[in-house]
C-alpha cells in the first residue's frame, strides 16, 4: 500500500540527481512489480545508462524485456548479466528460455516476484 508514496520519494531523489542510480533501479522495480513493464523498462535502461556494470539495473532490463517478449534484448542482457555477476544470473535461468518454457522455469525457480534492490 505504500507503492505511491515511495514512487514519489524516489521521484524526488531523481529531482536532485538525474542518474542516482539506486532511485532508477528501485523505480523500476516498483512499475516491475506492478506489471508496468514498459515504464519499469525506461528506469532499468537509465540505470544502465548510468552504472552500465550494475547488475540490479541489467537483470531489470533483461526481466522487463522477457515480460515484453523482445527476446533479443533478453539475451544480450542475460549474456552480459552471466558475464558480470554469474550467481545472479544463475538465480534468474529462466531468461535463457522462452514462452511457457519460461514461465516454468520461473515457477521453479520461484523468482517470478522477487526483483533486486540497490543500496
Amino acid at each position: 500500500g505504500l507503492t505511491q508514496r515511495a514512487l514519489t520519494q524516489f521521484e524526488l531523489v531523481l529531482e536532485q540527481d538525474p542518474h542516482h542510480t539506486g532511485a532508477l533501479v528501485k523505480l523500476g522495480n516498483l512499475h516491475f512489480m506492478e506489471s508496468g513493464f514498459e515504464q519499469a523498462l525506461e528506469y532499468y535502461k537509465r540505470a544502465g545508462s548510468a552504472a552500465p556494470d550494475n547488475a540490479a539495473a541489467l537483470l531489470g532490463v533483461a526481466r522487463a524485456n522477457h515480460e515484453l517478449e523482445n527476446y533479443g534484448t533478453v539475451s544480450r542482457a542475460y549474456e552480459r548479466l552471466k558475464a558480470l555477476d554469474a550467481a545472479l544470473a544463475d538465480k534468474f535461468a529462466y531468461l535463457d528460455f522462452r514462452g511457457e518454457d519460461a514461465a516454468r522455469a520461473a515457477e521453479m525457480a520461484r523468482v517470478t516476484d522477487i526483483v533486486i534492490w540497490e543500496e
